[in-house]
């Protein structure tokens, strides 16, 4: 989310949650137990630190209220909520891990 407040949409994605509790190391730190990991297209960068929505449906508008995102979040559109934690732009896509 930048600065002013409104949400930018990056790209389509794909979603899975961690179920399994599985761990990264960042840094070379301490491991840490992420949410869930995006999948986007390879040309999709997002900084670690940043905010990120996942919606379930492309063509949903959002406005940036802590409103409509709760209501959103209560009918299952909106997937995951985070903190980017690691973003790696590889071959075929690029892996986000969320918080």
């Amino acid at each position: 989310m930048p600065s002013d407040g409104s949400w930018v949409r990056k790209s389509e994605c794909r979603y899975e949650p961690n179920g399994k509790g599985n761990t990264i190391s960042i840094d070379g730190v301490k491991a840490i137990t992420f949410s869930g990991i995006v999948y986007a297209p390879v040309i999709t960068y997002i900084p670690e630190g940043e905010e990120v929505i996942v919606l379930r449906s492309s063509d949903v508008l959002v406005d940036s209220s802590e409103e409509t995102l709760m209501e959103m979040q209560k009918s299952g559109e909106l997937l995951i909520r985070g903190t980017i934690l690691k973003c790696d732009v590889e071959s075929f896509h690029t892996r986000i891990w969320v918080n």
